[in-house]
């Protein structure tokens, strides 16, 4: 399945995605199973976690599907860049039979470009998964729907976060009769205001922008629905 991600470029932020990975990094360091896996796992559900409920991702970056869960566009080149500008150092370990790559961080990082909620949505992240094992970390990250929907290599939209693949109850379908029916009417009269102001001779252009709007009520009423599944679950 292929997602579209036309509604997902989000503004990005790479001066917040470099402080975000020397913060998880030095908070990460000296513990055991703490390698990049883990580090891109904490970034995208910081970002993630942060859309769902701040309402915009911290960094903006585009996470991919990677074969142990999604990892930040750019996010190697990035760290060469940090390694080479001396911010970062980082170390190849070879224990337990498994290679794993490890960030050390040779500075402090700039929380001043960070709101007190995103650090806090950060610390909360690490708390959560710090003390678990890399594997579990990555079926963790499987388990959302966004990164079953993608193929590897392709985005996971910030969007998927809303998508909820388990039981729908009477009363969601309830509410969301009700939803559909207090947006229609909405709709309904921005068409007929809007009507009353185009021309015949603008129509083919209008027709456009109408389809448009109903489009955009459809994606209203859609994440209005998940959320009240999420919260019931």
């Amino acid at each position: 399945m292929t997602i579209s991600t036309s509604s997902s470029a989000k503004a990005y932020d790479e001066s917040k995605l470099t402080e975000l990975i020397i913060y998880v990094s030095k908070q990460l360091f000296g513990k055991n199973r703490n390698g990049s896996v883990k580090l891109n796992k904490i970034l995208f559900f910081s970002d993630t976690f942060a859309y769902k409920l701040l309402g915009k991702p911290i960094t903006g970056v585009e996470y991919i599907r990677r074969r142990f869960g999604p990892a930040p566009k750019g996010i190697t080149a990035l760290q060469h860049r940090l390694s080479d500008s001396n911010d970062i150092e980082v170390l190849v370990s070879t224990g337990l039979g498994r290679s794993q790559t490890i960030i050390f961080p040779k500075r402090d990082a700039d929380l001043k470009v960070f709101s007190a909620q995103e650090i806090k949505m950060v610390d909360l992240v690490i708390e959560a998964l710090s003390g678990m094992k890399t594997d579990d970390v990555s079926e963790l990250s499987h388990s959302l729907d966004g990164w079953q929907f993608a193929r590897e290599g392709e985005p996971i939209p910030y969007e998927t976060i809303f998508l909820y693949s388990g039981p729908i109850t009477q009363s969601d379908v309830r509410m969301g009769i009700e939803l559909e029916a207090r947006l229609k009417s909405d709709i309904d009269e921005r068409v007929r205001v809007l009507d009353h102001r185009h021309t015949l001779k603008g129509l083919a252009d209008w027709d456009a922008q109408r389809r448009w709007i109903i489009r955009t009520e459809a994606v209203t009423v859609w994440n209005a629905l998940s959320l009240q599944e999420l919260g019931a679950k």
